[in-house]
């Protein structure tokens, strides 16, 4: 976009605080200096309140300059700490040291002086991670809790102790959580799937679906392992928060050491343990690979046993064809997995 002209510049430029009838960028013509130093100017005063840095004009062509701005973003007020944090745990999680992640970064946006952050920038924010992982990992998750429970009572968490005193598992709902789950208490998903980048521990999410098929959480853990005695503990903390209130349908993978701690803390018929059909069939695909290699006609068939029969009957005859034409009746995993079926 042209500049303006010395001649039409003052008839256009705005006031502090409305913006100015252009948007400053960089590369932005003038056809001669004096144009370039008000457009700058007052641009600064109606934007910044401040100088924004020096100006350099670089001539083009004849009588063309371009105003080269020194980036906003080197104004205090300007920076962009959560995209440094954003930038810096992504880059950490990649496992790139701090000195190519900014090389990477400064090239991804188009130079250094596109980018929401300066070097320095990056040093300060990365040495006050280190720091506060200094203190230990535990002490600042829990020192972060305790600074959320001050602000909401309602914030819940316990910890799980061993014989060393050092903390093994973590549990945590927020008052947002504790409240869909007294809506939308029904049935949820507890799922371990995922799992810390370091130490590899897993991350277990209690996630519902409201009334317009969102997804919710209503509660999240860190724990050491995935024992029966770790679930146990996890499931009686998690309904301490909910007040002892039992939901009604609660959707697993096939993990036994989940299934028995569900069968101790919320047993039937208070509470139907029920198999995520997703986990279902990856194990599938885990457990009958060369079946599935081998009959093409077997992830439609497996597919429509698991999702499409409505009742027991139907079932059964569909399980038993399924069998037969594949030659399954030996299969361990599917004997069990049909036994599970039966509790």
């Amino acid at each position: 976009m042209d500049g303006p002209t010395s001649e039409t510049w003052d008839k256009y430029i705005a006031t502090p605080p409305v913006k100015p009838y252009f948007e400053m960028k960089l590369g932005l013509e003038f056809e001669n200096e004096e144009d370039a130093c008000k457009c700058y100017n007052e641009y600064a005063g109606a934007i910044v309140a401040n100088k924004m840095g020096n100006i350099k004009l670089s001539p083009l062509k004849q009588n063309i300059f371009i105003l080269l701005l020194r980036p906003s973003f080197l104004i205090c007020c300007h920076r962009k700490e959560r995209l440094i944090a954003h930038e810096l745990d992504m880059a950490d999680d990649s496992g790139i040291c701090p000195k190519l992640a900014w090389k990477f970064a400064c090239r991804q946006a188009g130079g250094p002086e596109c980018l929401g952050f300066t070097r320095r920038d990056q040093k300060i924010t990365y040495g006050t991670r280190k720091t506060d992982l200094k203190r230990g990992e535990a002490a600042t998750l829990l020192e972060s809790f305790e600074n959320r429970r001050s602000k909401d009572p309602a914030f819940h968490f316990s910890v799980l102790l061993n014989e060393d005193d050092l903390i093994t598992n973590i549990f945590w709902a927020d008052a947002r959580m504790i409240k869909d789950y007294n809506v939308y208490v029904d049935v949820f998903s507890f799922d371990t799937t995922y799992r810390t980048k370091k130490s590899y521990r897993p991350l277990a999410l209690f996630v519902g679906l409201n009334n317009h098929r969102q997804m919710v959480i209503f509660g999240a853990a860190l724990l050491y392992d995935e024992t029966t005695e770790s679930f146990k503990w996890l499931f009686e903390a998690f309904l301490r928060a909910m007040s002892g209130k039992k939901l009604k349908t609660i959707i697993t993978n096939q993990d036994s050491a989940m299934g028995k701690a569900i069968s101790f803390v919320m047993p039937l018929p208070e509470t139907y343990h029920r198999l995520c059909v997703w986990h279902l069939e990856q194990n599938a695909l885990k457990h009958l690979g060369h079946v599935y290699k081998s009959n093409v006609s077997f992830a439609n068939d497996f597919k429509n046993l698991v999702n499409n029969y409505e009742y027991e009957e139907e079932f059964l005859d569909a399980q038993e064809l399924m069998l037969d034409k594949y030659d399954l009746r030996e299969n361990d995993w599917l004997r069990n997995t049909f036994q599970l079926k039966e509790k």
